[in-house]
This record gives structure tokens, C-alpha cells and sequence, in this order.
């Protein structure tokens, strides 16, 4: 199955062997595929240049693939990161996995299980959810992943703006009220940063007017008042998203 685009794509192995095996398939399947043999390359070369997808070995001299895992969503959080181990007991596979790692696969795998995974993940849209409490993180975070979402969360407009410089987001849903830097800054900041990603503000107050007035001159800003159903929130995300970037909203 091969996929619409050259997604950009690092095996990160300490397995010598198997790189040649990897890459050659994973490249006749529509891949640009970079290989690293360790966690500190693989550090390095997310660095240089923006990755769609990450397979990552768990077990690796060094530094391990939980320690790896960590740094790769501190660099580029809208990565898509698969894990793969001999080790279905490991506790740092089950920290990976409840730290946004997509799945994990079992050494041996099967490859063709995994490309039909990835070419359906890889297309998902990516949405940056951005509130100060983390209940309410939660609760979008595992509603909008059953509608086929990758979510990334950021606590405060600070580390919003640190992860729209970081990653690459289809979506920002925006909370209102948060300490030290509001939604509409947020909204600024982000925005100048990633000009096509669309945007949504939530807020659970009734906005003054003259902010109303202020959110309804930022063109390609939606508001939407808590409580809301999460089915209208997909709707407005998916009709928001369409027209911005080149986004693919099947499962």
C-alpha cells in the first residue's frame, strides 16, 4: 500500500541487519526513509530536519527508547512515534504508549500490518489542544482520538507557541482563559507562526463584546462556548481545517 505522499520517515535501530531489510520496504511503499543506529543520532538528526513518522527501537545501548522518546516530543511533538521491542511486559513501553506514542509492534512484525497502520495514522490531522486544566485535556484528548485525531496538548499560551515553533499542526483548539498569556494572544502568536493551521477558541465565559468584536475581525477564528457536544466541535474542526492545508479527514 502505498502512500499520497513522501512522507519523511527515521528507523531508529540499533540492529544493524535489519536496517537494509526496513529501509528498502518502507521506500517501495512511498517513504523517504533516514536510518539511525542510536538515540543520540537520532536526536541529532531530528534536529536538522522535520520527521512525519519515527520507528523507534525500545532496547538500545546508551540511551533507551523511553529516554529517546521523551526527546524526539520535546523537539518535534506532531512527530508520529511507533515503538518496536521483543518485550510485550516492559514498563517503559507501557510510559511510552501513555506518553503519546502511537502503538507499539513486536519484534518479529509483521511489515505489511505496519505500513496499513502507518499510511492511516500518518494522515490523520494533527490538533494542538491548548488549556491550563488538565481534566479538560484529558476529556478532548481521548474524545476527539476516537474521531481519528492526533492530539498534542499544551498547559499555558507559552508552550503553545513552543510547540507551534516545534511541530506542525493542522488544528489549534485554544482555550480563553489562562494565566499569563490568553487565548486571543495565543491565538496571535500561534498564528504568525503557522499562518495555515486553523483555529478554534473555546471558552466556558460569555465573551465581553468587545472582544467579540475583536475575534470576529480575525478572519478564519472560530469561538465555541463550553459545554459543547464533541460532535459539533468535529464538525467546526473538520470545516475549519478544509481550504488551509492539504488535510485528509478519512480514517
Amino acid at each position: 500500500m502505498s502512500n499520497e505522499k513522501n512522507w519523511k520517515m527515521m528507523i531508529v535501530d540499533d540492529e544493524i541487519d535489519l536496517h537494509a531489510t526496513l529501509k528498502f520496504i518502507f521506500e517501495d511503499n512511498g517513504f523517504d526513509v533516514e536510518m539511525a543506529v542510536s538515540g543520540i543520532e537520532a536526536l541529532k538528526k531530528i534536529k536538522e530536519e522535520r520527521f512525519d513518522v519515527i520507528l523507534l527501537d525500545l532496547c538500545m545501548p546508551e540511551m533507551n527508547g523511553l529516554q529517546t522518546f521523551r526527546e524526539i516530543k520535546k523537539i518535534s511533538p506532531s512527530t508520529a512515534v511507533f515503538m518496536m521491542t521483543g518485550n510485550k511486559e516492559s514498563s517503559q513501553l507501557k510510559k511510552c504508549i501513555d506518553e503519546g506514542a502511537i502503538t507499539a509492534v513486536y519484534k518479529p512484525f509483521s511489515v505489511n500490518n505496519l505500513l496499513e497502520i502507518m499510511n492511516k495514522v500518518v494522515k490523520r490531522p494533527v490538533v494542538l489542544v491548548v488549556d491550563d486544566r488538565g481534566d479538560d485535556r484529558t476529556i478532548l484528548r481521548n474524545a476527539l482520538e476516537i474521531h481519528d485525531f492526533r492530539i498534542v496538548e499544551a498547559s499555558s499560551g507559552f508552550e503553545a507557541v513552543e510547540k507551534a515553533q516545534r511541530g506542525d499542526f493542522d488544528i489549534c483548539l485554544i482555550d480563553y482563559r489562562m494565566p499569563g498569556m490568553n487565548g486571543i494572544d495565543t491565538i496571535e502568536k500561534v498564528r504568525d507562526i503557522a499562518p495555515e493551521a486553523a483555529l478554534v477558541l473555546v471558552s466556558a465565559f460569555t465573551l465581553e463584546d468587545a472582544i467579540k468584536k475583536e475575534l470576529k475581525q480575525k478572519k478564519g477564528v472560530t469561538f465555541l462556548k463550553k459545554p459543547f457536544e464533541i460532535n459539533n466541535l468535529v464538525d467546526i474542526i473538520k470545516g475549519e481545517g478544509k481550504g488551509r492545508k492539504s488535510v485528509s479527514w478519512d480514517k
